[in-house]
């Protein structure tokens, strides 16, 4: 569970290097907070131990969220010459 400013530092990467498939799309997911039985996000609250400020933030279902990533076959290509087929 990470507050929203650290959330936007990490970074989640997704690598391939496949020739027969592409990349069709990419979504993040984990991104909505969990949710009580009553529909409404469920939280956790603490207090800052330097300014003694209350916060409430929403519970998240991991500390980062994840890359959903969806490939597709290439389209046919020409064979290379002078080797094998790849």
């Amino acid at each position: 569970m990470l507050s929203g400013a650290r959330l936007r530092k990490r970074l989640d990467r997704a690598f391939h290097k496949m020739e027969d498939f592409e990349v069709s799309a990419v979504r993040m997911v984990g991104t909505t907070p969990v949710l009580r039985t009553d529909g409404s996000p469920e939280t956790y609250s603490g207090r800052n131990p330097y300014n003694d400020v209350a916060w409430t933030r929403p519970v998240l279902p991991s500390d980062h969220f994840g890359l959903l990533v969806t490939l597709k076959p290439r389209a046919e290509r020409s064979v290379k010459t002078g080797g094998a087929n790849k």
